[in-house]
């Protein structure tokens, strides 16, 4: 992250002005009150809007004003953000909704909506949404130096629970909170499934009674059965004489319904009879006068020709004559296009006979550069040879470099410490001693071995820089290789075509000739033979004119000939019809008279079948009486099959919901045996959680926060050296991260240092913690840039000599520091001057 301009509006004492930071470090100069600390505010409060604590509206918004809004740019890798607030003064100072720009594409947002985009795009934690305070850029970016020295002399606790936040290790305290919470939840969990098992002995007795119940309701449902079956066997010895009975009535009744329906035939029949010869004598009458009016028609045949042959000659000479007319208008046509056809083709071939000039000169100078690229593999090889003695001699130098700052961290470690923090133990002065000379011998060895690294690193670049050269021109000859090619490639295709299109030219030259020839003899066809009706032939100049007439008049002839023959077949078919229904009206004679006498034969067979039923007829009542009294035991009968039935029934019902409540038993005990499973397994898990899995967690929290002790520890000592180079005054860090200050042989308090000596170890302590953050939380964005506001308060004229020294080992890309020393400003590479006139900050230069 990086800023890049601020704009304020009626914020505090700045009415309307732009800040612009360039890279590198930036100080803000100026008197105290001029505006400084709320250029830094201001930076925040874009970022992360309101901060209940220490950021409120009303510290904001300028005195007497009613709107204010703060305007933001900064990058963050490779992409534009540029993030406005607004600030409206109604009751009470609130912030409106403001936007967002990412790559000059604008999002409006709440302020909410703002603080969860800005989170994400540095890569803070989500969770810091809804904190009224943001620990991690408050002890990575911007610090005010009153708040670092409160954390020094905050409580213990209080301060190991700021860094467990900044560092992301809370959770595991979290994770034990929660480990108790759900421990309790198991413990209730465990207590509802005893309860539910207390009845397990009670359900296996009731279980036990309603197999007994059931047995003895069986042996009672089996004699129900056999005497049923018994009552359903007479059942169907009854229904069967019923049935015979009943049969023997219905055939009574259906030989009385035949002899009504034969005497209906019979009626119907002679009805028919008197219709029939009725009919006869209509349909004789009408055959007397269709013969006298098929004597009247006359025919006479005027040609030996079909009609259907007269209308195919009309078709077969209108087909001749239209084929005539075609094929001449078909050939001239094909004359006119060939004629197009060879314009274009030879100046086709004149076009690509321009083209091919240059194609030999093209090819040699292409054979010519495809010598010199052949090299380009060896050239690669030489290439990849020297990269890797390159990588080799990079990587030897950055090993040397890391194992020299390790050896120089170990030697001043082991010079400040006196107890080892694994074993708790003294560390004697003797051992530090010989330590140290091993360390230094080993770090002479190391410098020793820089300098060879550095000169064959050297040799390395000079060569590969010279291969690298060769090789860029070699690419540049196979483009031009490979343009080439495709030329030579084109030309090729282009004298291909240039022959196709030369013998595309003597193609249609042939073609010419052929139809010139084929219209001649159209136009020179004679007519061999070919007369009209009265005997003449046509002539004239134009042969093929006298065909089309003869064929035009033949066609009119032979029109006049097929309307007379239509009239023939119009007589003919109308002698045709009355032929037809002669015939049909005898055939209906024919039929009606054999009707009529199967007439005659059927009333006979029905008066003969008639009197023979009624001869079968037999007395109905007595057998009526019969049935009745079948009918009645029958009843009787079904009657006990009922009452035993339902006895059946009701046996089979209980035993049913026997079995169903044997089964809900035993569904049941089984249900309970899962539950003390689970309540065994309930006691596994409880268990675990509380013997294993939280002191897992205990552990794995002082793992990482010894981890990082360490190195923090390091950071604190490196930066106070650095700004204290007074050897009475030893610093390092306790197990709590407390500064322990050792002054002149004793131990001395935070409180009882001098400003300077305060502002020191609190300076050393905030860079320290920057280092440490940025190196543990990986995803944060924020690790380029580090704000210091009033770094300097207190110190020495030594002392701020210091502050040089530390500017060149922060090594960010980006230091904003705020101060009114104005030696500071001898050390930084770009200064920023604030004035305050009249209740009114501007920047002056």
């Amino acid at each position: 992250m990086i800023l890049r301009w601020l704009r304020l509006e009626n914020i505090r004492s700045y009415v309307h002005e732009e800040i612009i930071f360039p890279e590198g470090s930036v100080l803000l100069s100026g008197d105290i009150g001029s505006g400084k600390t709320t250029i830094l505010l201001a930076i925040e409060f874009a970022l992360f809007g309101f901060n209940k604590n220490d950021l409120t509206g009303d510290s904001l918004l300028r005195h007497g004003k009613h709107e204010g809004n703060i305007e933001l740019c900064f990058d963050i890798e490779q992409k534009k953000i540029v993030i406005k607030r607004f600030l409206r003064r109604s009751n009470a100072v609130k912030q409106e909704h403001g936007y967002i720009m990412i790559n000059n594409e604008r999002i409006d947002c709440t302020a909410v909506e703002l603080k969860t985009k800005i989170l994400e795009l540095i890569g803070y934690p989500s969770s810091l949404v809804s904190k009224s305070r943001d620990v991690l850029f408050r002890y990575t970016v911007y610090t005010p130096q009153d708040a670092m020295k409160m954390i020094l002399q905050e409580d213990k606790e209080y301060r190991l629970e700021t860094l467990r936040k900044l560092f992301a290790i809370d959770k595991y305290k979290r994770v034990r909170e929660n480990l108790q919470v759900v421990i309790k939840d198991y413990k209730t969990q465990r207590l509802l499934y005893e309860q539910h098992v207390q009845d397990f002995s009670e359900k296996q007795n009731l279980l036990q009674q309603s197999i007994t119940k059931k047995s003895s309701i069986v042996a009672e449902i089996v004699i129900l059965k056999k005497k049923l079956k018994e009552i359903t066997d007479a059942i169907l010895l009854q229904n069967a004489a019923i049935e015979q009975s009943l049969q023997m009535i219905n055939e009574q009744k259906k030989l009385a319904n035949e002899i009504i329906v034969e005497k209906e035939k019979l009626n119907n029949l002679n009805n028919l009879i008197k219709k029939d010869k009725q009919h006869l004598l209509e349909t004789t009458q009408q055959l007397i006068d269709l013969e006298k009016k098929k004597n009247e028609i006359k025919i006479e045949k005027i040609t030996e020709k079909s009609k259907d042959e007269i209308i195919q000659e009309i078709k077969n000479d209108e087909i001749k004559l239209m084929q005539i007319k075609e094929q001449l208008i078909k050939l001239q046509q094909q004359q006119e296009f060939a004629e197009k056809r060879l314009l274009y083709a030879n100046n086709e071939i004149e076009k690509y006979k321009q083209q091919v000039v240059s194609f030999d000169q093209k090819k040699e100078k292409r054979n010519a550069l495809q010598k010199s690229i052949e090299q380009k593999e060896q050239l690669q090889d030489e290439i990849a040879v020297r990269e890797q003695m390159l990588q080799k001699s990079t990587l030897q130098l950055s090993e040397i470099e890391t194992t020299t700052a390790i050896t120089k961290t170990s030697i001043e470690n082991i010079k400040s410490i006196n107890m080892c923090f694994t074993c708790l133990q003294t560390i004697s002065d003797e051992y530090k001693e010989r330590i140290s000379l091993d360390a230094e011998q080993k770090k002479k060895n190391l410098s020793e071995k820089k300098e060879a690294a550095l000169q064959q690193k050297a040799k390395n670049q000079e060569s590969l820089g010279k291969l690298q050269e060769r090789m860029k021109q070699l690419l540049i000859e196979e483009k031009e290789s490979i343009l080439l090619n495709q030329e030579i490639k084109q030309l090729k295709e282009k004298i291909i075509i240039l022959h196709e299109k030369e013998k595309e030219v003597m193609q249609i030259e042939k073609e010419k000739i052929e139809l010139k020839s084929l219209i001649e003899q159209i136009l020179g066809s004679k007519i061999l033979d070919e007369r009209i009706s009265d005997g003449n032939i046509y002539r004239g100049n134009n042969i093929t004119e006298n065909k089309m007439a003869y064929l035009e008049k033949k066609i009119l002839d032979n029109n006049k000939l097929l309307e007379l023959a239509r009239k023939y077949d119009q007589s003919l078919q109308e002698l045709q019809l009355i032929s037809a229904m002669v015939i049909e009206k005898q055939l209906f004679v024919s039929r009606t008279n054999e009707l009529l006498q199967q007439y005659n034969l059927q009333e006979k067979e029905l008066h003969l079948s008639i009197e023979q039923k009624q001869l079968l007829i037999k007395d109905i009542d007595k057998l009526n009486n019969e049935f009745l009294d079948k009918k009645q035991l029958l009843e009787k009968t079904i009657l006990d099959e009922k009452i035993v039935s339902s006895q059946l029934t009701k046996q089979t019902t209980e035993a049913q919901y026997l079995d169903k409540e044997i089964e809900k038993i035993n569904k049941e005990i089984e249900d309970k045996n899962k539950i003390k499973d689970k309540i065994a397994a309930l006691n596994n898990l409880i268990n675990w959680l509380a013997d294993k899995f939280t002191p897992l967690t205990i552990l794995l929290e002082k793992q990482i926060m010894l981890t990082i002790y360490r190195e923090f520890n390091e950071c604190f000592i490196t930066w106070f050296t650095t700004l204290m180079d007074d050897e009475s005054v030893t610093i390092r860090l306790d197990e709590d991260f407390t500064p322990v200050i050792h002054q002149n042989g004793y131990d001395t308090n935070f409180e009882y240092l001098s400003g300077g000596e305060k502002t020191a170890v609190a300076l050393a302590y905030r860079l320290a913690l920057n280092k440490v953050v940025n190196d543990y939380v990986s995803t944060v964005m924020t690790k380029d840039i580090i704000i210091l506001d009033e770094p300097t308060e207190g110190f020495s004229y030594e002392q701020l000599d210091k502050m040089k020294d530390v500017l060149d080992q922060i090594n960010v890309k980006q230091v904003i520091i705020v101060s009114h020393e104005a030696k500071i400003e001898s050390f930084v590479q770009n200064i920023i001057r604030l004035n305050k006139s009249g209740h009114v900050s501007k920047v002056v230069s």
